[in-house]
């Protein structure tokens, strides 16, 4: 088992990468053996953030509210979970769609829902853009725009870019400027990424600088 204490030995990205590696493993969460290669469903991440919640007792419906699960499913009371914690709802079309690959930037708005649940929103969700160092605000010259990548990813009042301002600023996710996996505009998200992202949440964030 890694535990807290763990984060204090990380001192570059490569072994914030291996610590998340373990604890993801260590919690036995959805997929661990497969880290690298896989990605993960909204199926995945809801069972994650409900085995992480303890897999609390739910009282379970005996009708699905999603034509496309059923009671029987063994992942019934994670999504039902998930629903009366206000994590996800399913789609517009009144399914809940498991096996959707989850976008890194769905993903970030699963873990503010997620931390919003637990009563641990401190501070909630940005208003506006954060502002940098120097006071202006994030993609307004090229320096910023490499600092921030996430400025190219989502436009404010597009879907989820509140949720991903916050996942920077809690530095969860998109907060350094790794080009290759940092973004929000990825049309996946990786048992890699989820990792990650999981291992920086439970541990209040990134300890990186």
């Amino acid at each position: 088992q890694v535990d807290s204490t763990d984060i204090d030995l990380v001192v570059n990205a490569f072994e914030e990468r291996e610590a998340a590696k373990r604890w993801y493993k260590a919690q036995q969460l959805p997929k661990s053996e497969l880290y690298y290669s896989e990605n993960m469903t909204r199926r995945d991440l809801t069972v994650a953030l409900y085995m992480l919640a303890g897999s609390p007792k739910v009282e379970l419906p005996e009708t699905s509210p999603y034509p496309d699960v059923q009671p029987n499913d063994p992942d019934y009371a994670a999504y039902i979970w998930a629903r009366q914690k206000g994590i996800t709802f399913g789609w517009a079309d009144g399914n809940f769609h498991p096996e959707m690959n989850m976008h890194n930037y769905s993903t970030a708005a699963f873990l503010y829902r997620y931390q919003r649940s637990r009563g641990m929103m401190s501070p909630g969700l940005p208003t506006a853009a954060p502002q940098s160092r120097n006071g202006s605000l994030p993609g307004s010259d090229e320096s910023e725009v490499s600092a921030n990548p996430w400025v190219l990813d989502l436009e404010e009042g597009s879907a989820f870019w509140r949720e991903s301002r916050w996942a920077v600023q809690q530095r969860i996710w998109g907060y350094t400027g790794d080009w290759e996996h940092e973004r929000f505009f990825m049309e996946t998200t990786s048992v890699y990424d989820l990792a990650l992202m999981l291992y920086r949440m439970e541990h209040g964030g990134s300890h990186l600088k």
